[in-house]
């Protein structure tokens, strides 16, 4: 994707900028992501450290809806993912968890 290739700071920083106020805007999230080896892929936690710029002032993400959804080999990883990512959402940026999918199998 041509949008995540960049060249300087100032790019990235521009970026960052216009992803945020995608999220933002958004009335609801769906959060994807895989289970390579026990724990979440590293894009998805890289997005879900981001969310940290969100909350750590203003809270700005309170009381949006978000779902998950998550593939992986394993049914207890994927359980215990699932269930660290809803206390996240919940405890952590007080948004709605509205629900969560999981898919066992190859991503």
């Amino acid at each position: 994707m041509d949008r995540f290739k960049f060249k300087t700071t100032e790019s990235t920083v521009q970026a960052v900028k216009k992803e945020t106020e995608k999220i933002k805007a958004a009335k609801a999230l769906v959060i994807g992501g895989y289970i390579p080896s026990s724990q979440i892929d590293g894009f998805t936690k890289a997005l879900l450290e981001r969310f940290w710029s969100f909350r750590h002032q203003k809270n700005l993400l309170k009381g949006k809806l978000v779902a998950t959804v998550l593939t992986g080999l394993a049914p207890g990883t994927l359980n215990a993912v699932n269930q660290a990512l809803a206390a996240e959402f919940k405890e952590y940026e007080n948004m709605d968890l509205i629900g969560q999918v999981t898919v066992q199998g190859n991503c």
